[in-house]
C-alpha cells in the first residue's frame, strides 16, 4: 500500500477544457506490507535479509526505478476521459519502501483519478503515454523469467507494483469533498499492490543419525585468504606513503593465485589499507601513539565441519506452473490465454541440511481439482548420501576495520608482523553457505516429490502482492522418505515413500 501526500502552491492557470485552477503538488509515496502478508498469520522463519523496517520485503523487493502517473477528470456523462498527464517520472527516494514525485500540475476542486504503475517497463511507457483510463483498466503484462539464483523467476528489483485512486483536493493540498470543503484525511492513501506474489519454500531436511564428529575453525579473511597473510602482503615501502583514503596501498591476487599489492586502484582487489592517525583522514578513535591502518575487504568467518554424516542430495527441483501474464490494474485470476511456464533450478548443491528459496508468480486461482495440470507445484528429486558437511558463516563488520600491530616492530613486517583487528559484528551471521566433500551415494536411497501449492483458506488461489510460505520437514531414514508440508495457514498434507 502507497502513501500518497500533498503540497502544493497554488497558480491561476488553466490545462484543457473546461478551464482548470491548478497547483503544483508533490505526491509522496511510501510503501506498506500489508497488503504483502495477507496469506501469513504466523511465520515460521523470517525472510532471509529483509528491508530496514520489515519483516516480508526485502530492499530488492522495495525498489522503484520508475512511476508511471496518468490522472484523468470526468467527462459530461461522468467517465473519467479527460487525461490530465500520463508520463514516467523519476522517483526521488526517501528511505526504503518511501519516495516521491514532485513538479506535478493538476487541476484542483476537480474529482481526479489518479492511476500509479511503478516499475513499468521501459519498452512500454510511450505506449501506456497514450492509452486512456478505460484502455489502462484493460491492460496486460507479461513478465519473462529470469531464472538463476538468488531468485528462480521475477526479477525482484523490477517487480510491478500498481494502484489508483479517486481524488479531489484544494490549492493547499488538502483533500476536500463535493461541496470544497476539507475533510479530516489529511493524507491520501493509494493502494499501491504487488503484481507478484511471494512464495517462499522453506524445507527442513532431518537425516538419519550417524557417528559424525564436529571441527570448528574461526577467523578474519580477505575473501578466502586468512587476514594476516593479506596484511603481510603490504610493505613498508608503500604504506609508509599512504597516509590517507586517496594513497591507499591495494592488494590483488593475480593470475597464478598469488597476492600482490599495487598502489594503482585496481577494477577488482581483495583489500586496500591507509595509516590512520595522518593527514586528515585520522580516523576517530585511533591513538596517533599506536600502529593503525583503516582496511576494507576483512569479514569474520567461522567454518564448521562435520565429518562422516548423512546429507540430503537434491537431484532436481523444478517450479512447474509459474504465471507469467497478468491483467495490469485489475488482476482477477489468470488470463483466458495464461503463460505458464516451468523453470529448473540448477544451482543447488549436494549435501544441503534443508530447502530454502524464494520465487514470483502472477495471479493464480484455485484449482478444486487438486491434479489440475496448471495447479503451481515444486518437483523434488533427490537422494541419501553420506560425506563431509562444510558450513561456513560469515559476519559483514559494521563501520570501520582497523588492523593493529601486536608485535614490536616499527611499522609493516613485510610477512612477519602480527596483527589485531578493531571492530564490530552484528548477532548473525549475514551469510551462511553449505559445501560438501567426499559425498557417497547410499544405494536404493532416490525418490520424488511433488509440493503443491494451491491455497483455498486463507486466500481463493495465489493473490497478488500476497507473501505465502510452505513450509515443511522431509523425514529421510534409511528404508524410507515423509515428506509433511503446508502452506503456512492451509491443512497440512503428508506423503510417505517407501524406499
Amino acid at each position: 500500500m502507497v502513501f500518497i501526500g500533498f503540497t502544493s502552491c497554488s497558480e491561476e492557470t488553466v490545462i484543457g477544457e473546461p478551464p482548470y485552477e491548478t497547483g503544483t503538488f508533490t505526491l509522496s509515496f511510501s510503501m506498506n506490507e500489508e497488503t504483502q502478508t495477507k496469506a501469513t498469520v504466523t511465520s515460521v522463519d523470517p525472510v532471509l535479509g529483509p528491508a530496514e523496517g520489515y519483516r516480508y520485503s526485502t530492499e530488492s523487493e522495495l525498489m522503484v526505478n520508475n512511476c508511471f502517473i496518468a490522472i484523468f477528470a470526468k467527462d459530461d456523462e461522468n467517465g473519467w476521459s479527460k487525461k490530465i498527464l500520463a508520463d514516467s517520472y523519476t522517483p526521488i527516494s526517501e528511505g526504503s519502501g518511501s519516495f516521491k514525485v514532485s513538479g506535478l500540475v493538476l487541476p484542483i476542486k476537480t474529482d481526479l483519478k489518479i492511476v500509479a504503475i511503478a516499475n513499468l517497463p521501459s519498452d512500454k511507457i510511450d505506449a501506456y503515454r497514450g492509452k486512456s483510463y478505460a484502455e489502462l483498466e484493460g491492460a496486460t503484462i507479461v513478465t519473462s523469467i529470469t531464472n538463476g539464483a538468488p531468485y528462480y523467476t521475477f526479477d525482484p528489483s523490477s517487480l510491478i507494483k500498481v494502484g489508483q485512486r479517486e481524488v479531489r483536493f484544494n490549492a493547499k493540498g488538502n483533500l476536500i469533498n463535493g461541496k470544497d470543503e476539507e475533510i479530516s484525511d489529511k493524507t491520501t492513501i493509494i493502494p499501491l499492490t504487488q503484481l507478484a506474489a511471494k512464495i517462499y519454500l522453506n524445507l527442513e531436511v532431518v537425516l538419519p543419525t550417524s557417528e559424525s564428529s564436529k571441527e570448528v575453525k574461526e577467523g578474519e579473511f580477505f575473501g578466502d585468504y586468512p587476514a594476516d597473510d593479506v596484511l603481510n602482503t603490504f610493505t613498508k615501502g608503500k604504506m609508509n606513503s599512504a597516509n590517507s583514503v586517496e594513497s591507499s596501498v591495494y592488494v590483488i591476487v593475480n593470475s597464478n593465485g598469488q597476492l600482490n599489492e599495487t598502489t594503482q586502484k585496481p577494477e577488482n582487489y581483495l583489500a586496500s589499507a591507509y595509516q590512520c592517525g595522518k593527514g586528515e583522514d585520522q580516523c576517530p578513535g585511533c591513538e596517533t601513539s599506536q600502529k593503525f591502518a583503516h582496511v576494507t575487504g576483512l569479514v569474520k568467518k567461522q567454518v564448521t565441519t562435520t565429518t562422516n554424516t548423512y546429507l540430503f542430495n537434491p537431484k532436481s527441483l523444478i517450479i512447474k506452473n509459474i504465471e507469467t501474464s497478468s491483467s495490469l490494474l485489475l488482476p482477477e485470476g489468470q488470463l483466458q490465454s495464461s503463460n505458464c511456464v516451468s523453470v529448473t533450478v540448477t544451482d543447488k548443491a549436494e549435501g544441503v541440511t534443508n530447502v530454502r528459496f524464494v520465487f514470483y508468480t502472477y495471479q493464480k486461482p484455485y484449482y478444486s481439482d487438486e491434479n489440475n495440470e496448471q495447479v503451481l507445484a515444486v518437483n523434488l528429486e533427490g537422494s541419501l548420501s553420506k560425506g563431509n558437511l562444510v558450513k561456513t558463516e560469515v559476519w559483514k563488520p559494521k563501520g570501520g576495520i582497523h588492523a593493529i600491530w601486536d608485535n614490536d616492530k616499527n611499522g609493516w613486517g613485510e610477512g612477519n608482523s602480527n596483527f589485531k583487528y578493531d571492530y564490530k559484528l552484528d548477532d548473525q551471521p549475514s551469510e551462511i553457505v553449505e559445501s560438501t566433500e567426499d559425498m557417497i551415494p547410499i544405494s536404493n536411497s532416490s525418490f520424488n516429490f511433488e509440493i503443491k501449492i494451491n491455497p483455498k483458506e486463507e486466500t481463493k488461489g495465489i493473490v497478488h502482492g500476497n507473501y505465502y510460505e510452505v513450509t515443511g520437514r522431509l523425514i529421510m531414514n534409511k528404508s524410507s522418505v515423509t515428506l509433511d508440508y503446508e502452506v503456512v495457514n492451509e491443512k497440512p498434507i503428508k506423503v510417505d515413500i517407501t524406499l
